[in-house]
């Protein structure tokens, strides 16, 4: 317990100085270096998972993609690049690596023979190469793909053409919804965890998670709702980030509706992380964190989290 707490305080604490330095240095670009090291990381774990899930996968191509993604939406978004251009590279960058996992896999003859012995696979190279190209895809789009869109709510106000917002505006849109991500799942692992020990009750889903209860499952909601409402109105007293949160008509219900759907999400988030260890017969993604695991363990609401707030943050800007 002593561990979990320390590694815990150890994340909060990293995590704070690198919003700390987007706040008062006023770049972004240290965040960036902290996404894409959590995304690598993260397929990193998730290669090994689908892997003792005897999905064979590319690894190597697993990690490159979040690298290779942030790379191209950086030259999109200084090129100013519409949305619809972004979209259709995005997707041309998936196709890409599918490709180039189907030929690795071709060309790497000795190596893709020798995997498909291990595996006792008696099938076709060109179809054991198909396969193991998809599964790589799937790598790529959970978790690194929904840990990159970090990238647009870091950087919202230099994607601001698309909106014709404010500059300054929109970076303190972007500040709070990184705050929304990080608090949102931390609060909801950390009352869910708290309340379900405290109360008890009848396990939400045994097979998958046998820890989890319904009334921590419930806890971790109703908590996270409330405090971060109250997150939401300390920071609002702020005069130099009440300007931007009226800008933008937030307020503390459209907060407190974001706070409930993020807490249900997280919470699937991480019950989908567990189904995928449970299948893979793993119970942890690793072992880098002391008494947490794995980064994807860590990561694991956060991860569909963050695809909610940039939904929410476009539809503020938009709307």
């Amino acid at each position: 317990m002593k561990e979990r707490v320390i590694t815990a305080l150890a994340i909060v604490l990293v995590v704070a100085s690198v919003l700390l330095t987007k706040i008062i240095v006023g770049t972004s670009i240290v965040f960036d270096v902290l996404v894409i090291l959590l995304a690598v990381a993260a397929g990193f774990e998730m290669s090994k998972i689908l892997k003792n899930q005897g999905k064979h996968n590319n690894k190597i191509l697993i990690m490159a993609f979040p690298v290779l993604l942030f790379a191209m939406l950086y030259a999109l978004m200084t090129l100013h690049m519409s949305i619809l251009v972004i979209g259709f590279s995005v997707i041309g960058l998936v196709v890409l690596f599918l490709l180039v996992g189907f030929l690795w896999a071709q060309v790497a003859s000795a190596s893709t023979e020798n995997e498909m012995r291990e595996g006792k696979i008696r099938t076709s190279k060109s179809a054991f190469a198909i396969t193991k190209a998809l599964n790589t895809i799937g790598g790529c789009l959970y978790p690194t793909f929904l840990i990159m869109l970090f990238m647009p709510i870091n950087h919202i106000a230099d994607f601001g053409y698309l909106f014709g917002g404010e500059t300054s505006q929109l970076e303190t849109l972007s500040i709070i919804m990184l705050g929304l991500c990080f608090a949102i799942p931390f609060i909801c692992d950390t009352f869910a965890y708290l309340i379900g020990k405290a109360v008890g009750g009848k396990k939400l889903c045994p097979k998958i998670s046998p820890k989890k209860t319904i009334s921590g499952a419930i806890g971790g909601v109703l908590s996270t709702v409330l405090l971060v409402c109250v997150l939401y109105l300390i920071l609002s007293s702020i005069p130099s980030l009440q300007l931007g949160l009226e800008a933008f008509g937030l307020n503390w219900w459209l907060v407190a509706i974001v706070a409930f759907v993020g807490g249900i999400i997280c919470t699937i988030g991480d019950l989908f992380e567990s189904f995928l260890k449970r299948k893979a017969n793993m119970k942890d993604s690793g072992d880098i964190l002391p008494g947490h695991g794995g980064i994807l363990d860590r990561l694991d609401g956060m991860i569909f989290v963050v695809p909610c707030v940039l939904v929410f943050t476009i539809l503020l800007i938009l709307l």
